[in-house]
């Protein structure tokens, strides 16, 4: 057998009504083609399912790990301090999974090319059976040349829990030791960029992601962080033109925010989201003239 050199670690909540995405997302990892990797489960919370964790455990090239906080961004964090010893490391939802070759291109990426930190590779995004890029070819191509740009103002977002794989000599425990409540894996991507880590697009659809209507990304409690998160990224050092990206990202989000407000007849609130939009002078040029809406 090859020398494992790639750890995936799958935060899951390891409930039995999940049962067939898990071993669906773990046997993509473990029958991966070319690439030599091992699972870490991390099951998490008060609704964990023993007897599916005992099953897992029992599968070979797995490791399993049990803690009671329900929380995916701390076992990601548990994950990479205690369980990383592999050149190579990266994530994996328990509802996605990997398509064949996958792990195997990105390992090839890394190894070919020293300088890269982050092998990212493209997803497809499952609907009620049905499957669509995740990217369009016009977003592809900003990612690679302004990815900052790309995900900050124009809301592409690259960097999903299982899109990528790190060098484990370059990626380090720090990046992962505050998470935010939501958002996180644009928050590590923005650290990432901010410390000049080196990333590359593989150009190669590798996984799916199989889309949810009851994920938190659907939540409004995820809605409503945004603004908080916003408050987040303006804390970091970032360039004058990542904060012409954010402000521009920020104007646009309270833009909708007035939007749904105006329309459900929200007056007051909506006045005070539209002031927000335009707090930026970016902001201000975009969405001054939305002003009329609400005093006519």
């Amino acid at each position: 057998m090859s020398e494992i050199e790639t750890t995936i670690i799958i935060p899951s909540s390891c409930e039995s009504k999940n049962k067939t995405a898990i071993l669906n997302a773990i046997n993509s990892v473990i029958e991966s083609e070319g690439g030599a990797a091992c699972v870490v489960f991390i099951a998490n919370g008060q609704n964990v399912d023993i007897d599916l964790l005992t099953q897992i455990d029992a599968l070979t090239g797995v490791e399993t790990v049990l803690l009671k906080e329900p929380s995916a961004s701390n076992a990601v964090k548990y994950g990479v301090k205690h369980y990383v010893k592999t050149p190579f490391f990266g994530f994996l939802d328990d509802d996605d999974y990997y398509l064949p070759g996958a792990i195997a291109q990105r390992q090839a990426l890394l190894k070919a090319s020293p300088e890269i930190d982050v092998a990212v590779g493209l997803a497809l995004r499952e609907r009620d059976g049905d499957l669509k890029p995740q990217l369009s070819k016009s977003e592809i191509e900003l990612c690679r040349d302004a990815p900052f740009r790309a995900m900050l103002e124009r809301g592409v977002n690259w960097l999903t829990s299982s899109a990528g794989l790190y060098r484990s000599s370059r990626i380090g425990n720090a990046y992962f030791e505050e998470p935010t409540r939501f958002f996180e894996w644009t928050y590590l991507a923005v650290k990432m960029m901010i410390d000049h880590v080196s990333f590359s697009f593989s150009g190669v659809t590798d996984h799916v992601i199989v889309d949810s209507p009851n994920s938190l990304s659907k939540s409004s409690d995820y809605r409503r962080y945004e603004s908080v998160f916003f408050e987040i990224l303006k804390i970091l050092p970032l360039t004058h033109e990542q904060r012409d990206c954010l402000s521009i990202r920020e104007a646009d989000y309270y833009h909708s925010v007035y939007d749904e407000l105006r329309k459900s007849g929200q007056r007051v609130l909506a006045l005070k989201a539209h002031l927000k939009s335009m707090r930026s002078w970016s902001g201000f040029k975009k969405y001054a003239l939305s002003t009329r809406k609400i005093v006519c």
